[in-house]
């Protein structure tokens, strides 16, 4: 039995690294793309797109609350997916009256702040909604291409997070005149499409291989409740334990 458990014991590692090895595989598929990309032409993107940041509505006001209409995204849900739908949502009164701007589907949210990973990390809207003061919007435009655009975020988050990390102070926090000046690289909508194109079949290869280890790593962990039910067992097939 010792020896069996050891054998897990070793498969389990074995398997951790590989997820986590996949993991690494698809930020260098970020960042090999866009380094590929360093003799290609940039723009300020606050020159290039427009650009905004929302803000929450009091709590103490119900009208702007009830009835929730309108879907309202806080930062803790830009998380590098897309944004299908919201925990809050605002009433059409709070849009009128609380600075905020109605986005389409496709606009791409960056997070300014948040606790932990947050910072820094982006979102592309697939309905309308509105945001809170702490996301960062960038509307559809006809510079960037919204997947290139989002990847190409996706692949700058550590230097995101390292542009805020530079300001000092008690909280690093992103704002709108460090994201506006950002120079983002800008070939011609085909070739940013074609970019695309080929990331997303990388990245999809990447995908399949880490759910099968994911896979693989849950079967592995639950090897060592098998095996001991075996030995307390007698009747348990070894069938049962694989």
């Amino acid at each position: 039995m010792k020896a069996q458990l050891e054998e897990v014991d070793t498969a389990r590692q074995a398997a951790q690294t590989q997820v986590r090895d996949v993991v690494l595989l698809r930020s260098r598929l970020l960042q090999q793309t866009f380094a590929a990309l360093r003799d290609a032409p940039r723009k300020v993107l606050g020159e290039w797109a427009r650009t905004t940041s929302g803000s929450t509505p009091p709590r103490g006001d119900k009208r702007y609350w009830s009835p929730a209409e309108i879907p309202w995204v806080k930062t803790g849900e830009v998380a590098f997916a897309p944004i299908t739908q919201t925990e809050e949502a605002i009433s059409r009164q709070a849009l009128a009256d609380c600075s905020l701007t109605l986005l389409p589907p496709q606009t791409v949210l960056i997070a300014m702040y948040g606790q932990g990973k947050t910072r820094g990390q982006s979102a592309m809207l697939q309905i309308e909604a509105t945001t809170n003061q702490a996301c960062f919007a960038i509307l559809p435009n006809d510079t960037w291409d919204v997947d290139f655009l989002h990847h190409w975020l996706m692949a700058s988050y550590e230097d995101l997070r390292g542009l805020s990390d530079g300001r000092g102070g008690n909280q690093a926090n992103l704002n709108g005149a460090l994201l506006n000046a950002l120079e983002i690289p800008a070939p011609d909508i085909v070739g940013q499409r074609r970019t695309v194109a080929v990331l997303k079949t990388q990245l999809a290869e990447a995908a399949a291989i880490h759910q099968a280890a994911t896979t693989q790593l849950a079967e592995i962990e639950r090897l060592p409740q098998r095996l001991l039910a075996q030995a307390f067992n007698p009747s348990t097939t070894q069938g049962d334990v694989t």
